[in-house]
């Protein structure tokens, strides 16, 4: 299903804290094994509720629509940290917007809040 069909709920309901740590982990690892140091990027998972394994279904070296969704969810300008980044500035250089600057951009934003998104499908022509 295509980010842009789904409904997506963030962050995530349903995820123990390990599941969570164990998927930052692994998004960091894949960055680092397919060679993206800078710029924006996303990971997607599945997990089976059943056993919880967990696999990769999707990896963007770029920024992307599930990265505008995220920039949305959090207030963090992905993008333009991006833009950022790729002309040789680092994360902690960066000052957060989300906190008006008293931390660096490497700071992992945290929401106290949840966001939905749900597709709308026109059918008329």
């Amino acid at each position: 299903v295509h980010t842009g069909d789904s409904i997506t709920v963030a962050p995530a309901q349903t995820l123990t804290d390990k599941e969570y740590q164990v998927m930052r982990n692994a998004s960091l690892a894949v960055l680092r094994e397919i060679g993206v140091d800078t710029g924006g990027s996303n990971v997607q998972f599945s997990i089976n509720p059943e056993d919880g394994r967990m696999i990769v279904i999707e990896m963007n070296p770029r920024v992307s629509r599930s990265s505008a969704l995220a920039s949305k969810a959090t207030g963090f300008p992905i993008a333009k940290i991006a833009a950022k980044l790729a002309v040789g500035f680092t994360l902690d250089e960066l000052r957060n917007e989300i906190t008006g600057g008293a931390t660096p951009a490497s700071f992992e934003p945290s929401i106290d809040y949840v966001v939905t998104k749900i597709p709308r499908f026109a059918f008329e022509k």
